[in-house]
């Protein structure tokens, strides 16, 4: 499983993946399971990228971890987890 072998290579990924779950509240644990999967990236896309270009007169980029064409030259990427996306500002 692709999925199985990317944690095998980063286990310290799920360490801290665990630790920001159980750090959060019940009740947005609870919140959370009850939506299901969800796609954060186009979350970000749709949602956040009208109101930065709005407010603050910026382009948006937004990439999925796995994305060969991302722009990451700083390497962000590799501490993105759920719910805690990384974000690179230039």
């Amino acid at each position: 499983n692709k999925e199985t072998e990317q944690i095998k290579k980063d286990p310290d990924f799920v360490k801290k993946t665990l630790n920001d779950i159980l750090s959060e509240p019940a009740e947005l644990r609870k919140g959370r399971m009850s939506v299901g999967q969800i796609d954060e990236r186009e979350i970000i896309s749709s949602e956040l990228s009208s109101l930065v270009k709005n407010d603050y007169n910026v382009e948006l980029d937004v990439f999925s971890e796995s994305d060969s064409e991302k722009y990451d030259p700083k390497n962000k990427a590799k501490n993105a987890r759920p719910f805690k996306p990384a974000i690179l500002i230039e």
